[in-house]
């Protein structure tokens, strides 16, 4: 080092070094750089030879000197290529530094220098090459000793053009970043700064290296702490997911999308474990934001992605469980309620509830043990119903340990259990036996009233004759209780209130015997069971007719319950007796039963039962109606409800599962049809979205969620034989098209939708994976000639991600730039 040398120059040099040994990144050295091009070229020379021997006994004699000064010249090349530095001053600086370069050169590789130094500018730009990848004949062997050495994915050129590229658009929008992040995507501040952080993140070799391109992002605006860059990058993530492997745990079918997959870079880039559990806090908390939202599409997204950095070890359990044990006391209560009200968020919702330990059925019914409140056991309830088959099988369990361990000690506990196994449905595989012989325990007299209410409750919906049976014999049990003399203080009205809940529920199981239990019992007129008349109420709505004996008996109850004449005096009844009697044949056209209506109609104008007869007299008798038109075979039952909520993929998953047939219809907010889904036994049949058809709609679909309403009519009989090709199978397509819109995202904040460009002398050249050369004509033509972005879309019969893609291609390559 000479004496009085700049110690900003000192620096710069220093950083070439680091930067010719891949330790850190393009962008991040820029300055430096620029400071070079203003050293003498021998003295940068002295520093590549320097750095040249180093190389060389490190990793041997084998690759020849030649390959490490070309190295040196070529990732100097790059800093112009990329745009980071002035391109036509670096070209001129190279010209006098690869003189000095070939003169130290050994004799015997000098040749091969100056033929690689002659080839450097025909380097395309869109090569997947590594920047320590040396160009030379033992090129190979210098990356892969340099690659072992460093041990980081490497940066490719197109990753640091977009780079650069996307740094310069960001310095062109306006500030501030705190409300641009909010905005939709197309292109706008929130768009660029998300996209530069999912590319920062996915590219960089370790913690520090990401840290650098954050510092160089700090002038533009953008936020600097990993809270910020979670949130924002949270915002960008689809508003659906997709479906999750069968029986696996935390993961869907697929590799997420590229902005999930730098969250997940963020968090393991980090080598000390407490502060990967600091990044991994910071994600979940972000995944609680969206929750919070109401965006719950994205939170499982995050929240899946974070239960798998555990289960694969990729953050130490030991440093975040405690954590994880107590997260979800963040998420807000009101969502969490309106979302488990909702049976058509119970798919979503159970995969948010899976990630944290109390909301998995274990922990929701350990909570609901002890929870006093009782709005708060409201909702542990509502969020077992959520979970179902599993949070039913738990509590059945729980329920026959509880009496076997407490007995009656734990009856409000016992209660909760019972409300989940008759809340959720029992599934068809599963023996109802030892449920059942609990419940018929629990209702029997000498339990708390509360845990008999709910085991009759169980019972009256239970269609077993066991069931029926017991429930017959509880009110026997009941009556009998209730007329024997009543000791000095005792109270009966828990036993009342037990004989009401059983004869509703026998009435509620509605087969015969229990409708002649119901009736036997209400015909009985002894006080002591309180109001045996209005129980007979229950039987509304049952059509009888099927028992005459039953008809006749309350027939004559009925005409044994009207007013009589004697003397020219009307002695009334009880008409609450009349009116019960009256409701409960309501629904029965038996002709016995009409004929006493009527009579009551015709001999007690202006009473209130009268009025109550007649009204049922109107329903036996309503006319047949007219004969209808039979309704077209191909119609069935609709379902309807707002896109936005499900997201098309999940609603199409939920719509294949079923194996259903039928055509989905997406119309805007305004009615105006924008799309249909035809579907054939869960397979995917066509599609349509404007002028757009198949799958290529589907995708497109996909790539621009709008906001949209959806009707889906189911089809009964099958649709004119289609082509068994053309089914095809949702799952892949989704895949393809959640890739797609992720690509769609990162080239559209790019080139968003009203960008236009102006073509250079870079010649275009195709996109990886495009061989449509009349689509590639047409697209450079509108582009070329100054169209946006949108129009250059218009009419052809492509998705909007092979069009952007293209477009941003051709930016990062420099055959089109910016007007």
């Amino acid at each position: 080092m000479e004496a009085d040398e700049d110690p900003r120059v000192v620096e710069a040099l220093a950083e070439l070094q680091l930067y010719l040994s891949d330790a850190i990144a393009p962008l991040v050295v820029t300055d430096s750089i620029a400071t070079v091009l203003t050293v003498p070229p021998s003295r940068v020379a002295q520093e590549v030879l320097s750095w040249t021997a180093s190389q060389h006994r490190r990793l041997g004699g084998s690759v020849p000197i030649s390959d490490y000064l070309y190295h040196a010249v070529r990732k100097l090349y790059v800093m112009g290529e990329l745009n980071l530095v002035q391109k036509t001053a670096m070209v001129a600086y190279l010209e006098s530094l690869n003189a000095y370069l070939l003169e130290f050169c050994p004799d015997e590789d000098r040749e091969l220098l100056r033929q690689n130094l002659a080839s450097l500018g025909e380097v395309r730009s869109d090569l997947a090459a590594p920047v320590l990848d040396v160009q030379g004949v033992h090129g190979g062997e210098v990356a892969a000793a340099l690659q072992d050495r460093s041990g980081g994915g490497k940066v490719t050129i197109n990753t640091e053009r977009r780079f650069a590229q996307l740094v310069e658009r960001l310095a062109r929008l306006p500030l501030p970043a705190a409300t641009a992040a909010t905005e939709g995507p197309g292109g706008g501040r929130g768009d660029v700064a998300s996209q530069l952080l999912s590319v920062a993140a996915r590219n960089s070799a370790d913690a520090e290296e990401f840290q650098q391109y954050k510092e160089s992002l700090r002038g533009a605006g953008l936020g600097s702490t990993m809270e910020e860059v979670f949130r924002s990058l949270s915002r960008r993530l689809p508003g659906w997911v997709l479906p999750e492997v069968p029986g696996g745990v935390g993961r869907t079918a697929v590799p997420t999308t590229k902005t999930a997959q730098a969250m997940e870079r963020m968090v393991t880039l980090e080598q000390d474990p407490h502060e990967a559990a600091h990044r991994f806090q910071e994600l979940v908390q972000a995944a609680i934001e969206q929750h919070n939202e109401g965006f719950v599409a994205r939170a499982v997204t995050m929240l899946e992605l974070a239960g798998a950095l555990v289960a694969e070890k990729k953050v130490d359990p030991a440093y975040v469980q405690s954590f994880r044990e107590q997260a979800h006391e963040k998420l807000d209560q009101q969502r969490l309620r309106e979302l488990a009200e909702d049976p058509g968020s119970y798919p979503l919702l159970r995969r948010v509830l899976a990630f944290f330990p109390a909301l998995q059925p274990d922990g929701l019914l350990r909570a609901l043990q002890t929870e006093e409140k009782r709005d708060q056991r409201r909702l542990l309830l509502e969020l077992l119903e959520v979970h179902g088959a599993p949070a039913r099988a738990l509590a059945a369990e729980r329920l026959t340990t509880s009496i076997a361990g407490f007995g009656d000690r734990d009856a409000h506990f016992q209660r909760n259990l019972l409300h989940i196994l008759r809340r959720i449905p029992r599934p068809d595989e599963v023996v109802a036996d030892t449920e059942l012989q609990t419940a018929v325990q629990l209702s029997a007299i000498g339990h708390p009233a509360l845990l008999a209410k709910e085991a009759i409750a169980y019972l009256g919906q239970t269609r077993d004759e066991r069931a029926e049976r017991a429930l017959i014999s509880r009110v026997a049990e009941y009556e009998a209780a209730l007329v024997r003399p009543a000791a000095p203080g005792d109270d009966r009205s828990d036993l009342v209130v037990m004989l009401d809940r059983a004869v509703f529920a026998l009435a509620r199981l509605g087969t015969p015997a229990a409708v002649r239990a119901v009736v036997h019992h209400g015909l009985k007129r002894l006080p002591q069971l309180g109001n045996t008349a209005a129980r007979l109420t229950a039987l509304a709505g049952l059509d009888l007719s099927a028992d005459a004996e039953t008809v006749d008996q309350l027939v004559e109850a009925i005409r044994g319950e009207f007013p009589h004449r004697i003397f020219g005096f009307t002695l009334k009844k009880d008409a609450s007796v009349l009116l019960a009697l009256i409701e409960a044949v309501s629904s029965t056209p038996a002709p016995a039963v009409k004929n006493v209506l009527a009579d009551i109609v015709q001999r007690f104008p202006g009473e209130a039962f009268t009025q109550a007869a007649a009204k049922a007299l109107a329903g036996t008798e309503l006319p047949a109606p007219p004969p209808q038109p039979a309704p077209p075979p191909t119609t069935g039952a609709s379902l309807s409800g707002d896109l936005e909520l499900f997201g098309l993929p999940t609603l199409l998953q939920n719509l294949s599962q079923s194996g259903t047939s039928g055509t989905l219809t997406i119309t805007d907010p305004v009615g105006e049809e924008l799309a249909t889904v035809e579907l054939e036994g869960g397979k995917f049949r066509a599609c349509r979205a404007g002028h757009l058809h198949d799958e290529v709609a589907l995708f497109q679909l996909i790539e621009r969620p709008t906001p949209a309403s959806f009707s889906f009519l189911s089809r009964v009989e099958p649709a004119p034989p289609a082509d068994p090709g053309r089914l095809r199978d949702l799952v892949p397509l989704f895949f393809e098209g959640t890739r797609r819109y992720d690509e769609f995202q990162q080239a559209a904040a790019l080139v968003p939708d009203y960008a236009c460009l102006r073509a250079t002398a870079t010649r275009p050249t195709p996109p990886p994976e495009e061989d449509d050369r009349a689509l590639l004509k047409t697209v450079w033509q509108r582009a070329s000639s100054g169209a946006a972005a949108l129009e250059c879309e218009a009419g052809l019969p492509v998705d909007s991600f092979r069009v952007r893609r293209m477009l941003a291609h051709w930016v990062e390559e420099g055959s089109l730039e910016p007007r």
